[in-house]
């Protein structure tokens, strides 16, 4: 079962490790259903979802299933999964590179032959990359976590591209052929199971209970939807009005500008809110501590009365 972030808080690490696996094992069957219903029966709308709208190719379908599989590996602790894990992610970097290094023409009948997007390689390979990060230099999280943002990040423009302009592609773009399930599948596999990896550091920063952890739950989201929302806006304006870019610049600036401002302001707000229930938390704890004090003073009083009692009356034998 899909779970919300805060529901992580509450699992044990067996019980994490299966949630992360969950997600992982959706997104490569999702691909796998592509791959068998979609080019293995023909079957059009498992490939592009609606139509008019872009198709996922083949081999973006099969490195998604052999990237979930890597990361299935990922998760176990044994010699054997880890060199699988490293030989699966190396070999979709490879696949990748090989692709964009030798551009082939599409064969008719050979659904192999289709190209992805420029961009639809560079979201495969920066999760790729940032696989065998995980499994080979697991210090450098880091670069990691910067690797799954910087695959999402264009997928996520992808999405509302798609669905604000209806599919419509522009040659000229390094985006144009990747599909909506396509740039879903990537966001979701960029910023569930890599960033959430429990051999990185964001995972423990995301879920632990402390402020640190509340702030981050609260802010991220915002920051990264807000920007790529704007430069979508941004965009679609430019499409629609066919504006100059030094307007575009200045339009996409301006929205940039407030949004970060608006922000900071909300930021600055949960602060002073969560400061406020820190101080309402520590005024009843010293109340609670005042009370202590008293009913131990007035238990201590209760006990000296019978001793002294006690020690009167041994005093008369």
């Amino acid at each position: 079962m899909l779970r919300s972030v805060d529901s992580y808080l509450h699992l044990p690490r067996r019980r994490y490790f299966s949630a992360l696996e969950v997600h992982a094992a959706i997104i490569g069957s999702i691909a796998a259903v592509v791959v068998l219903l979609g080019y293995g029966f023909d079957v059009e709308p498992v490939q592009s979802l609606a139509p008019g709208f872009p198709t996922m190719k083949l081999r973006t379908a099969a490195c998604l299933m052999a990237l979930s599989l890597s990361y299935l590996l990922s998760l176990r602790t044994s010699a054997r999964a880890h060199r699988g894990s490293v030989a699966i992610a190396a070999a979709v970097l490879g696949v990748i590179v090989y692709s964009l290094a030798t551009p082939s023409l599409p064969v008719a009948g050979d659904p192999w032959s289709i190209r992805p997007s420029f961009g639809t390689h560079l979201c495969l390979g920066a999760c790729a990359a940032a696989m065998l990060v995980i499994k080979l230099a697991p210090r450098l999280g880091m670069v990691a976590g910067a690797l799954a943002l910087m695959a999402a990040t264009p997928a996520m423009f992808r999405i509302i591209g798609l669905i604000l302009l209806g599919g419509a592609a522009d040659p000229s773009s390094p985006l144009n052929t990747m599909a909506l399930h396509t740039a879903a599948l990537i966001v979701w596999f960029a910023l569930v199971p890599l960033i959430l990896h429990p051999a990185l550091p964001f995972g423990r920063a995301l879920l632990q209970a402390s402020l640190r952890g509340r702030l981050l739950r609260s802010a991220l989201p915002f920051s990264m939807l807000l920007p790529v929302t704007a430069a979508a806006v941004s965009f679609s304006a430019q499409a629609v009005l066919d504006w100059p870019g030094e307007a575009l610049f200045a339009f996409s600036a301006t929205i940039n500008v407030v949004v970060g401002a608006l922000l900071m302001w909300w930021l600055s707000s949960v602060a002073e809110r969560w400061q406020a229930e820190a101080n309402a938390q520590a005024a009843r704890l010293s109340r609670a501590n005042e009370a202590l004090e008293q009913y131990a003073s007035s238990a201590a009083h209760d006990l000296k009365a019978p001793v002294r009692h006690v020690l009167l009356y041994g005093e008369l034998l």
